[in-house]
């Protein structure tokens, strides 16, 4: 959340102006600056909606990146639990279909072939856009078993 808001707070701030040309801050423009991320930090969508000297086209695409940057979170908290309720014994059924697949297909591949490490590695960044630090340690259990394996064992 700190990322998403250290970066609506920063183009509001560019787009109005308040950037320019320079590279140091003023009292005042730090001042701004503060205010805008902690409104940012509050309530994004708001922040945004509301600022001033945004351009409607500027809006939608700070708009766009933020709801995009939002839509891994859930679904990679939802694939660990769905994959961690499995290997812990439980069945996952129907509703983690999907999720568990999301994850299974991140693939990599290096010269045509299937390549394991760069398929974990890229499965480990997709488990740990979920925020939630209570399912850290289930991510990397998830990975460590299931990172560099081809399909879906499920």
């Amino acid at each position: 959340m700190k990322v998403h808001a250290t970066l609506i707070a920063a183009s509001i701030m560019f787009a109005s102006g308040v950037f320019a040309q320079e590279t140091t801050l003023t009292a005042e423009q730090q001042q701004l600056l503060d205010e805008t991320y902690k409104s940012a930090q509050s309530n994004p969508v708001q922040s945004i909606q509301n600022a001033d000297g945004l351009t409607q086209e500027q809006e939608d695409q700070l708009m766009t990146t933020y709801q995009q940057s939002n839509a891994s979170a859930p679904k990679a908290c939802e694939t660990i639990l769905c994959i961690a309720g499995i290997m812990m014994g439980g069945s996952g059924g129907s509703a983690c279909k999907s999720a568990i697949q999301d994850y299974f297909d991140i693939l990599k591949f290096r010269k045509g072939k299937f390549s394991p490490s760069r398929t974990a590695s890229a499965r480990g960044s997709y488990l740990a856009a979920c925020p939630s630090s209570e399912n850290k340690a289930n991510a990397s259990m998830i990975n460590s078993a299931y990172g560099g394996v081809y399909a879906n064992p499920f």
